[in-house]
């Protein structure tokens, strides 16, 4: 009778080099330039833009995984122990816009410092073009991404088959 082989359970979790999870072959170490930013993510350095403002300019960073979580987590602190539809949009998106910016500006002009919270922050309208001009940020890297998962399109000359 043939023995069943068994596995361990601490082998199922071992922890094996990127090279050998993503399939690098080659021993040389992984350069990246600055449009390389699935690179930048996976080694967990933060992508970041500056905000110029009348005030001063503002850091924001492209969100991580736990950041999304933390917005999610401080928008709900924003709203306390009320249900959402009790709230009209107009607030729900104040919410949302305080809590991105308080997990993802990470340096503010220096006569802000003070302030705890976006929603303390004393003009709103600054607030709104921070928030704007990051969440467009965001959407750039995120075509970056697209871009850099299914490549640049091509240019054919060729009708498609159909």
């Amino acid at each position: 009778m043939e023995e069943k082989k068994r596995f361990s359970i601490g082998k199922l979790f071992e922890q094996k080099p990127a090279k050998e999870v993503l399939g690098n072959k080659e021993e040389k170490p992984i350069t990246r330039d600055k449009e390389d930013v699935i690179g930048m993510l996976l080694s967990g350095e933060p992508i970041t833009t500056e905000i110029k403002t009348s005030y001063g300019n503002f850091v924001f960073r492209y969100p991580s995984g736990s950041d999304t979580i933390n917005i999610s987590r401080r928008r709900s602190e924003y709203m306390g122990d009320h249900p959402q539809n009790t709230f009209d949009a107009g607030m729900l998106y104040q919410f949302q816009k305080w809590s991105t910016l308080d997990v993802l500006v990470s340096k503010v002009p220096e006569k802000f410092e003070d302030v705890s919270t976006w929603a303390d922050f004393p003009d709103q309208e600054t607030a709104d073009e921070v928030f704007n001009t990051g969440i467009t940020f965001c959407a750039g890297i995120r075509e970056k991404i697209k871009i850099g998962r299914l490549g640049k399109p091509e240019k054919s000359d060729k009708p498609e088959n159909t």
